[in-house]
């Protein structure tokens, strides 16, 4: 998982900083829509979905029905975060089209990642010294 991270948080930072650059600012026409996701729980979900997605991206799903695997992830992700696709797809579409604000998300994303990754290494230390 820790090759993963590092993999990943570049990919993260270099996708915010396009998103960035272009997407035109549509905050005063893009109010925000019933059931959006919080920012506050759309970190840790799009957090996942980011490392499902860079797990896809390199090969890490095996055999036949690659598919179906993927769509299982994402359904377990979802359940886990108590929410549905069309809810983080309307919440994604409304972050985007915020430069702003996805900028500040992608930030807390590569923040709540690399505390992952950080717990891990903790545990992992711990686990050798047992």
């Amino acid at each position: 998982m820790n090759k993963l991270l590092l993999k990943t948080l570049p990919v993260l930072v270099v996708l915010m900083l396009f998103l960035t650059a272009c997407v035109s600012n549509r905050e005063e026409r893009n109010p925000a829509p019933n059931g959006l996701i919080v920012r506050e729980a759309f970190v840790p979900l799009f957090a996942d979905v980011q490392l499902l997605e860079a797990a896809r991206k390199q090969k890490m799903f095996r055999g036949d029905s690659v598919d179906l695997q993927i769509a299982n992830a994402y359904r377990q992700i979802f359940e886990k975060h108590h929410t549905t696709d069309s809810l983080f797809q309307l919440s994604y579409l409304h972050y985007f089209s915020k430069p702003e604000e996805m900028s500040v998300i992608y930030e807390e994303v590569i923040g709540f990642l690399s505390q992952q990754e950080s717990e891990a290494r903790d545990r992992a230390g711990r686990t050798e010294d047992e």
